[in-house]
């Protein structure tokens, strides 16, 4: 009879144990998901200081009064390009006030309510901007293609001294862009369909 109660009772010690481990297990379970949630969260407001010290930059570099804005809304199909920003009337945006980002200019606005603004992207088919080359002086006028990223430059001379790498800024002619804003890079050279222009 001894033997019997001692493997039960040593039985029902390590059945203790079991539960007390599992108990320990679901605790620390519960702990690594509230420390995932709390990284995610330190991503985000490390994301969103990035963001904001890139506003600050650009707000620093901007020529005369920037406002700040989020982007609401977006239609990028395959014939518009253009987003509706949080910011309006009320606090101080026009038509024809220049879009950048940390990048470079991104669009212009083109209608303006009380509290929201719609902004057209240069990679809007609509779109059109005079730049030059930020090297050789070139000009040319870049418009959006719709249906990508990429900007097309037009109405260069051929034989003009363009290269592939070039940085491309705006010309300031046009009266809405003002000289010297960041457009992109040349990252390819052909002929126009005329045979007079790259």
């Amino acid at each position: 009879a001894q033997f019997v109660s001692g493997n039960v009772s040593g039985g029902t010690r390590r059945i203790s144990e079991l539960i007390h481990f599992y108990q320990k297990y679901e605790a620390l379970e519960e702990e690594v998901q509230i420390l995932r949630h709390e990284v995610q969260v330190f991503r985000e407001l490390e994301k969103e200081n990035q963001r904001l010290a890139e506003l600050l930059e650009i707000k620093k570099k901007s020529p005369g009064h920037s406002i700040g804005g989020r982007i609401i809304t977006r239609n990028i199909s395959h014939w518009f390009r253009w987003i509706v920003l949080d910011v309006g009337k009320k606090n101080g945006v026009k038509e024809q006030m220049v879009l950048v980002n940390e990048q470079g200019v991104v669009g212009r606005v083109i209608d303006v309510g009380r509290s929201v603004s719609q902004c057209m992207l240069l990679t809007d088919p609509e779109s059109r901007v005079s730049v030059v080359s930020q090297s050789t002086r070139i000009a040319g006028i870049v418009s959006g293609e719709g249906s990508n990223e990429r900007l097309r430059m037009s109405l260069i001379p051929l034989g003009a001294n363009v290269e592939i790498g070039d940085t491309v800024v705006t010309s300031g002619l046009g009266g809405v862009y003002p000289k010297g804003l960041l457009v992109g890079k040349i990252t390819s050279i052909a002929q126009d369909r005329d045979g007079m222009h790259l």
